[in-house]
């Protein structure tokens, strides 16, 4: 069976005035679903070094999470199963002189009919940063 997974993939972000930048946490507002999910993945210094597969049980085995985005209300957020949009976090633990963000359904998901027709809106991001570094020091 073959199937090509929808993705995107962002612009590089940066701080600007030739600073590195810390990626800490991206807040994502998407439209809610019963069931839904992507995977987000991330990429430091305009490489394409998954930090997700680095950081996992293939790389150093540090914490990363599992870079899941689901797009269903969580269970233990009482409104949030009456909301039409919901906020919900997706944590990075990265820095470099840019990050690119990239958002996918993993082979996991897209064998999964639920996950894989469900609808999928991202309505925004709010990219928690902050500068760590000239890079030309």
């Amino acid at each position: 069976m073959f199937s090509i997974s929808p993705s995107c993939l962002t612009t590089s972000f940066t701080c600007g005035n030739a600073e590195s930048i810390f990626s800490a946490l991206v807040s994502a507002v998407v439209t809610a679903t019963s069931d839904g999910e992507v995977t987000v993945d991330y990429y430091p210094s305009a490489t394409f070094l998954s930090m997700l597969q680095e950081g996992g049980t293939t790389g150093t085995n540090t914490i990363m999470g599992n870079g899941i985005l689901e797009t269903s209300p969580y269970a233990t957020v009482p409104l949030e199963s009456l909301q039409t949009r919901l906020w919900h976090p997706i944590y990075f633990q990265t820095d470099g002189e840019c990050v690119q963000i990239s958002i996918f359904l993993s082979d996991a998901q897209i064998k999964d009919n639920i996950i894989a027709f469900s609808d999928f809106q991202l309505e925004g991001m709010v990219l928690h940063t902050m500068p760590t570094s000239q890079r030309l020091q």
